[in-house]
């Protein structure tokens, strides 16, 4: 063990830094119990996975756990949702649910569009070019959001999807979605919203009174929203939400057998990272919810 020690003490020589303040990779709460409670999960579950929830039936009670959490922050206790391996693999799972919506209303005959401005995150490009499709990006306003009349002017009948983001990573601001969600609505076109970031914040800033402009399940014309607990729940890896009022489960077939989730094991299931640990979905419910919302909310 002493030399297994000693490499594993090289080899994190390495990293810059393994907690603390590092925007993007690692968003240390500073509490140490909290850090004690996801690490214990962990340890816990880590050899069981979430390939199987006949065999590992702690997989749905977990996911459950962390998607009621998720669905009750953001007002959507009537939607449906899965348990993803971070926030690529939810973009991607929307992107393919809007994909396959577009080509049962329209055919094969078209390549389907993702619209949506220059601040998306770069995983809506990959997810375009993994299946075929293509983006096309539209600009800011004065106040570095979307700006709806460029989107306005983008939309075409080959708009399988728009995109925006509450908020986006270059500049910190929330997209309009009410207006663009009114777009979406009279063009019949799906929306997505990206709250990686703010979907573990601005429902509490809203419970502080602070001014939070409307991004959730509340907001009419809702597609499908996208919540990455990696960034503020801290599960010791990356892992998503998945969230939808119903464009995941029609646009990739797949069948709910228990409510509100989708599961890994039908056959044609697309998720990509399906044999995981379920230690990580463990971390997120150990930690999120009930159990570590401060008292005050």
């Amino acid at each position: 063990m002493l030399e297994v020690d000693r490499i594993l003490d090289d080899a994190e020589k390495m990293d810059l830094l393994t907690s603390g303040k590092f925007f993007a990779y690692v968003y240390e709460t500073g509490d140490e119990e909290l850090k004690a409670v996801a690490m214990r999960a962990l340890q816990r579950f880590y050899n069981k996975n979430m390939l199987d929830f006949t065999v590992y039936r702690s997989a749905i009670f977990f996911e459950k756990e962390v998607l009621g959490f998720s669905k009750k922050l953001l007002h959507g206790e009537d939607t449906c949702g899965t348990f993803t391996y971070g926030g690529t693999e939810s973009i991607m799972l929307a992107v393919l649910s809007a994909r396959n919506s577009f080509w049962k209303r329209r055919g094969k005959s078209e390549i389907p569009k993702v619209l949506a401005p220059y601040t998306i995150h770069p995983s809506f490009a990959k997810s375009a070019h993994y299946l075929g499709m293509d983006i096309k990006y539209f600009g800011v306003d004065g106040r570095l959001k979307a700006d709806v009349e460029s989107l306005k002017e983008s939309i075409d009948e080959r708009t399988a999807l728009i995109a925006i983001s509450a908020p986006n990573w270059p500049f910190g601001t929330l997209d309009p979605v009410k207006e663009i969600a009114e777009v979406a609505m009279d063009k019949k076109t799906l929306l997505h919203v990206d709250a990686c970031l703010g979907g573990f914040i601005l429902p509490f800033f809203e419970k502080l009174g602070e001014k939070v402009e409307p991004f959730d399940f509340r907001v009419e014309g809702y597609f499908d929203l996208r919540r990455s607990p990696q960034i503020r729940l801290r599960t010791k890896g990356g892992f998503g939400c998945a969230i939808s009022f119903n464009g995941i489960e029609e646009g990739l077939d797949v069948r709910r057998r228990s409510k509100s989730r989708i599961h890994l094991c039908e056959p044609r299931s697309p998720f990509l990272a399906i044999r995981r640990s379920l230690g990580f979905c463990v971390c997120c419910s150990q930690v999120s919810g009930r159990r570590w919302v401060p008292k005050a909310f």
